[in-house]
């Protein structure tokens, strides 16, 4: 059978008197029968569960455990590697008590202490420079955290009133802002085409909106991931994750009936289960705008309005994509001809400008003009539609215990080819649902079997926007 089994070496529950008691060993004060420890591009912290039996010295109440408490993890999975894994974690919640006879069963949940600072924290302070530097002044400055800092330079400055917002919540309010600094193409054309009257949609009917053909045309991508990996945080652009790491991990195939049972290399990279999640939502991505929108900008300052257009089926071969199809379908294409989202904003580049000169760069054209414009313009429809195109298709996947596999990571997975018998002969994978995928949510999952003792798996949810291996 296969071998699924990791190694827990070590966990110690440190009470808030800083009293060390051990879960694991010789004399453990109380059982561990399972611990889940979760990574994802969208949660700011890494986060576990201890699911824990409490048969001995009624730990939860002679403690007592009422939160806050430290519980340090070390685990390996010595089929991949020798490496130890360490982590160390704040008790947050405690739920699912079960009480039978003299047997407590109780699950602790927990996150890095950051999170825990992260609740008691506010910034008051006016915050500016590119997005990437005020991440990195809120990481040192106010979380005081050791932790690494991967980040991606952004293209534009721009000046933060946090209000006393919590640390997360101001970098998470940031990430729709920020312009990836390698973004080629110019973020808004500034040429505006001569206005027309109403036009025939190609789904039948009348639209008097704005299209690519009336109004000014917004192009790039925009859009930053914030997220904690055992790595330490991570805040980069969307295209910087698909690009990276491509050959980081081993191709993961998926098989049940693995005949060599004793290459516990092979069997370390199989798939054991698979399952599609939501693959496509169309009504969605047209309301939120993703197809096509417009959006109507209005500067109170100088009464200055303009209509942009954005147009995903012009902008999608400029983005990074994870699959090889590289075209949007027809039907997609005609759908993104009419914009069936239209916004309002505001914009004021004289929010943050004290001279007299002229506040708005393009119009100062060098003599002058804010050091922090407002670039809405640049990343609000791009934001939007890049971060929903990138879940287009969700595969879930279980694989035997891998504690090098990080959230923000890229994984090349082979799926069989379901087809009749004939043409998996031919072709024994799934090529268009084979291939690479983003890593968005992992769980190292670690649960005690009577039987078989020690049971350890990823649990993975993988995204891409377009088909194709």
């Amino acid at each position: 059978m296969l071998d699924l089994n990791a190694e827990v070496k070590k966990v110690i529950l440190t009470d808030t008197k800083g009293k060390k008691h051990f879960l694991t060993g010789q004399n453990p004060e109380a059982q561990i029968n399972a611990i889940k420890i979760y990574e994802s591009i969208e949660l700011n912290t890494i986060a576990a569960e201890l699911q824990i039996v409490d048969t001995a010295i009624n730990l939860i109440g002679s403690l007592p455990i009422v939160g806050t408490e430290t519980v340090e993890i070390e685990m390996s999975a010595p089929n991949i590697s020798d490496q130890v894994y360490k982590w160390k974690f704040v008790v947050y919640g405690i739920r699912n008590r079960v009480v039978s006879k003299n047997v407590q069963i109780y699950v602790l949940d927990l996150f890095s202490p950051e999170a825990l600072r992260n609740e008691t924290l506010r910034i008051g302070k006016a915050l500016e420079g590119t997005g990437d530097s005020i991440v990195n002044q809120i990481l040192k400055n106010y979380l005081d955290t050791k932790k690494q800092l991967a980040t991606e330079t952004c293209k534009y400055k721009f000046k933060q009133i946090p209000a006393l917002k919590r640390p997360f919540d101001v970098i998470t309010s940031m990430l729709p802002e920020c312009v990836s600094s390698s973004t080629k193409t110019p973020a808004s054309s500034s040429s505006s085409v001569a206005k027309g009257s109403s036009s025939s949609s190609a789904q039948g009917g009348k639209t008097e909106a704005p299209t690519a053909n009336n109004a000014k045309v917004i192009s790039g991508s925009a859009g930053y991931m914030f997220f904690e990996t055992y790595d330490g945080y991570v805040f980069k652009s969307i295209d910087a994750l698909i690009k990276e790491n491509q050959n980081k991990h081993q191709e993961y195939v998926y098989g049940m009936a693995q005949t060599d049972y004793s290459d516990a290399q092979k069997n370390s990279y199989l798939i054991l289960n698979y399952a599609f999640g939501s693959q496509e939502n169309i009504l969605q991505k047209m309301r939120y705008g993703v197809y096509s929108s417009m959006i109507s900008f209005f500067n109170p300052s100088n009464l200055n309005y303009e209509e942009y257009f954005f147009d995903l089926s012009k902008e999608y071969p400029k983005m990074v994509h994870l699959g090889k199809d590289e075209d949007i379908p027809a039907n997609i294409k005609k759908l993104s001809q009419y914009p069936s989202r239209i916004m309002c904003q505001f914009y004021d580049h004289e929010t943050f400008h004290t001279g007299t000169t002229i506040a708005d760069p393009q119009i100062a054209q060098g003599q002058g003009g804010t050091q922090y414009p407002d670039f809405r313009k640049q990343w609000m429809a791009q934001s939007i539609s890049r971060n929903m195109i990138l879940n287009n298709q969700v595969l879930n996947i279980t694989i035997p215990i891998n504690f090098n596999i990080r959230a923000g990571d890229k994984l090349n997975v082979k799926l069989p080819n379901t087809s009749v018998s004939s043409e998996r002969e031919k072709e024994k994978y799934d090529k268009k649902n084979s291939g690479l995928y983003l890593v968005k949510k992992i769980s190292y999952d670690i649960t005690r079997d009577a039987d078989k003792g020690l049971i350890a798996v990823c649990n993975i949810e993988l995204i891409r926007d377009n088909l194709g291996s």
